[in-house]
């Protein structure tokens, strides 16, 4: 029997011995027994309560699972917080160090007294919580698999072990693994320690004989920064596995949580460059294995069954049902695909930010198969509590009834397994029962199942044998490669800092030797660690990063060292960040260009565009953007961030003062207002007609009836101080038309277009006027691709009989209002009201005809298919959020 310190150094000595048969031209051969050190505790733990003798004597005790383990301390710790200290003490977190610091006592097979944590108020709580539960476990006949050694050692000598044992990669023995193997040796065991693969003769002997190691070789590569040295390290892994093809790489980092989404990016861009394009497999052929995987509630298909365990009755965000609308593990997900995409547009659009499952079911009239599902989970609803088994059953059901995990597809390989470990979550709650005495409430049980989910490490089963692995210091632990990249290895990372456990007084650390309890003892720990690594290969490459963001860095002085004591080091060159190609790049620059002859004539289509003026607008902008908005209805959606949003401002904004005018009239009513003081009053009477509007009632609905009569008073001040302002104007006006709606027809495109306010002067000529609540500028009306058309498509294609002499741009704003714009002559408001720039007749008249000119060319452009991606410049792509369809 084989014992390995971890479970990859398991699965290597299981590949390597099946090489090694192959080679041999073996058919059949027994399997050896290789176990983890922890799988090996548990099963001789089974076969010690197969003893008649122990049964005789001892009643059988439990083996509490992790799960278990967890929720007792816990209860444990829970019961002694005070109500004052609840707001300040994460019980789930604090159990995790109080769970690490009991696992290090048994491992040193002390006992604690108050001796110890005297003067130390968290050791001394510890020292209650660990007597407390050592008292429960004995009372319920439990045992945690810290204690789990300590019953093994005491009855080693009725259990039938192996007559040979090897531990292998164990760098130190704790004090309890060290009694327990000299009591395997006393009762006639014969145990032997291996700290590397090279030392098992039945492995490696003919190997070594036959394929003498090459002498030594190391690299030390400073690299710029820590994307520099990612990006280096896959580009030499893969040209390392090109030419050796059966050659075993590996790149070790101390740091891995850290690193794993940076490695993982530039890792796939090196081996896996086309895994992200349209069309490419989900699941490509594996040519790395990264060792540290992922929360299981990190991946799609638990998160939406976590999502959908969570949802309440109640107001549930939109966030949340977004997940579920969204999510294709559910019956109708793919089959409504569309029509579920349609009413997250539309509840986004409203403005809606948190909704009920009743106002949900009223807006997914066009998902009826969402309409059924939400029924369906009118029971999930109604559950009372009930005992952790009972909720796995329940949640169980509830998720078979809604088509989770399957859906209206089949699930890949990965997601099957992500299933498989789903079960797994639901059998640990089940197991709860055994230490939660209390039921537990709907939202409790599905905080255990979350929890559970988060704390299991999915990793999806790749083959074995794939030639790069990425994996941990401590996970090199036995085994050896052809050729070893040790990355991020800078002074500020190796050795590892010093980790003591806040539950533990240091003096105690230090009589325990743990091994990073302390400066001192965690710098002869990585002497050990760093000796095995630079052992780990023919072949060693170390790198480190020069800066990490603003911080300087140099290599570890302990590499350093060690490295130059074992073989001659050769420098590398730093390598500087190189600029990354996206895929988004990479397409543009290889896809065809788009001439004339295939852009898509608007005659070709039955249907007339929607948007007014904005086609136009769009087509100046990006001809592209107005494709795929007015031709493709590509919007993407827009999330608000209040349910009161700039859009729905605005449109009251228009309201309010349409309803002013429409009492008003003309700037002498206006003074008149202002002079007997009814000017209120108007305002009083407008803001309630618009408030009351179907436009904007259903956004104001969901808020707070003191925001909205906030908003009220805010809207009454801004009318109040505008209208002030228009009151001052030196010439005559009469308003002739508000919110005034035609259809208009220009090369071939027929338009709806509204204007805010038309005014009349005294001369007879015409100000159109157009509010805004954000800045405005007329500088954007010219040039052949204007950024803004509005105004000079209203004064092209307005009333002929009535001379247009004015065009007005209204900031209605509450910290800098005004008008800007241009004019035929005399300056309609005075020269202290605002900017508005003097022509002349002829230059009028010019500038009338440019903005035919521009307007013929871009409506002749959209009809005619233009579909070139052409932005005028950056900004226009930075608001376009229509990148990943023009992948520009």
């Amino acid at each position: 029997m084989i014992v390995t310190v971890n479970r990859r150094l398991s699965r290597w000595l299981h590949q390597r011995h099946l090489q090694r048969q192959l080679r041999l031209g073996m058919q059949a051969w027994p399997t050896p027994t290789l176990l983890p050190y922890t799988t090996w505790l548990e099963q001789s733990w089974e076969r010690l309560w197969e003893q008649a003798e122990v049964l005789a004597c001892v009643e059988p005790l439990l083996l509490l699972n992790e799960q278990q383990q967890r929720l007792l301390w816990q209860q444990i710790i829970a019961s002694t917080i005070t109500v004052e200290q609840q707001p300040l003490f994460r019980v789930a977190a604090a159990t995790h160090d109080v769970q690490r610091a009991w696992r290090l006592l048994c491992d040193a097979r002390m006992e604690l007294t108050e001796a110890d944590v005297f003067g130390h108020e968290d050791a001394t709580a510890f020292y209650h919580w660990q007597r407390q539960f050592r008292h429960q476990c004995q009372q319920q006949r439990w045992i945690d698999h810290g204690q789990l050694p300590e019953w093994l050692w005491r009855y080693a000598d009725v259990v039938p072990w192996p007559e040979t044992m090897t531990w292998v990669g164990f760098d130190r023995l704790t004090p309890m693994q060290q009694a327990l193997v000299e009591r395997l040796q006393q009762v006639g065991v014969d145990v032997r320690l291996a700290a590397t693969l090279g030392e098992l003769d039945e492995f490696d002997k003919e190997d070594r004989n036959d394929f003498p190691p090459p002498p030594l070789r190391m690299q030390l590569w400073p690299l710029a920064d820590v994307d520099s040295e990612a990006r280096c390290c896959a580009d030499w892994a893969l040209n390392y596995v090109k030419s050796h093809p059966h050659h075993a790489v590996a790149v070790v980092v101390p740091d891995l949580a850290e690193a794993q989404q940076r490695l993982v990016h530039h890792f796939l861009a090196t081996f896996h460059p086309h895994a992200d394009w349209p069309g490419a497999s989900s699941e490509p052929r594996p040519l790395f294995n990264l060792s540290l995987g992922s929360p299981l509630t990190a991946y799609p298909l638990i998160d939406a069954a976590l999502a959908l365990l969570s949802l309440s009755q109640e107001q549930n965000s939109l966030e949340d049902w977004v997940v579920v609308l969204r999510s294709p593990f559910m019956t109708g997900g793919d089959q409504e695909r569309g029509q579920r995409g349609l009413l997250e547009a539309d509840l986004w659009q409203q403005g809606y930010l948190s909704l009920s499952v009743e106002q949900l079911q009223e807006a997914a009239g066009r998902c009826p198969v969402l309409f059924r599902q939400l029924q369906m989970m009118q029971s999930w609803w109604q559950y009372g509590s009930a005992q952790p088994s009972t909720w796995a059953d329940r949640c169980a059901e509830l998720l078979r009834q809604l088509g989770w995990p399957v859906g209206d597809r089949s699930l890949t390989s990965h997601e099957y397994q992500q299933w498989q470990q789903w079960r797994e979550v639901l059998t640990q709650l089940s197991s709860l029962d055994v230490v939660q005495q209390q039921p537990l409430s709907r939202q409790q049980a599905v905080a255990w199942l979350r929890r559970i989910a988060s704390e299991i490490i999915f990793q999806p089963e790749l083959p074995d044998g794939l030639p790069v692995q990425i994996i941990g210091v401590l996970e090199t632990a036995g085994l050896h490669f052809d050729a070893v990249w040790l990355m991020g290895m800078s002074a500020d990372r190796w050795p590892p800092p010093p980790q003591p456990n806040p539950f533990l007084p240091i003096a105690l650390q230090r009589q325990m030797a743990t091994a990073l309890a302390t400066r001192e003892q965690s710098l002869p720990y990585a002497e050990r660690l760093t000796d095995r690594l630079l052992a780990s290969a023919d072949h060693i490459i170390i790198s480190y990063p020069q800066q990490r963001q603003e911080q300087l860095l140099w290599l570890s002085p302990l590499l350093e060292q060690k490295a130059t004591a074992a073989a001659p080091v050769t420098t590398t060159p730093c390598v500087a960040a190189k600029p990354e190609i996206s895929m988004a790049t990479e397409i543009a620059t290889t896809r065809p260009v788009v001439d004339g002859s295939d852009w898509v004539p608007w005659a070709e289509l039955t249907t007339q565009p929607r948007g007014g003026v904005a086609i136009l607008q769009s087509q100046a902008l990006c001809p592209f953007q107005a494709f795929a908005r007015y031709r493709l209805a590509a919007w993407p959606m827009i999330r608000p961030t209040t349910p009161y949003g700039f859009k729905a401002r605005g449109m009251l904004l228009h309201l309010a003062m349409a309803q002013v005018w429409g009492r008003l009239q003309s700037l002498a009513w206006l003074r008149r207002a202002v002079a007997d003081a009814t000017l209120a009053t108007v305002i009083d009477q407008a803001l309630r007609v618009a408030l009351a509007h179907q436009s904007v009632r259903p956004a104001l609905n969901r808020l707070p009836k003191p925001l909205v009569e906030l908003e009220r008073q805010r809207l009454q001040r801004l009318l109040q101080q505008w209208l002030a302002r228009e009151a001052q104007r030196q010439i005559d006006f009469t308003v002739v038309a508000i919110e005034s709606e035609r259809t208009v027809s220009i090369a071939g495109l027929t338009l709806t277009v509204r204007v805010d306010r038309i005014d009349q002067l005294r001369d007879g000529r015409l100000a159109m006027i157009d509010y805004k609540s954000g800045s405005v500028s007329c500088n954007h009306w010219y040039g052949d691709r204007p950024r803004d058309l509005q105004l000079p498509f209203y004064a092209v294609t307005g009333p002929q009989q009535e001379p247009i002499g004015v065009l007005l741009l209204a900031r209605v704003d509450a910290k800098q209002s005004r008008l800007v714009g241009i004019c035929v002559a005399e300056d309609p408001i005075g020269a202290e009201a605002g900017q508005v720039e003097e022509r002349s007749t002829e230059d009028w008249q010019q500038q009338l005809g440019d903005w035919q000119a521009t307007l013929q060319q871009l409506a002749a452009a959209f009809c005619a298919g233009d579909v070139r991606v052409d932005p005028i410049d950056d900004t226009t792509c930075n608001s376009c959020r229509l990148g990943p369809l023009c992948r520009y």
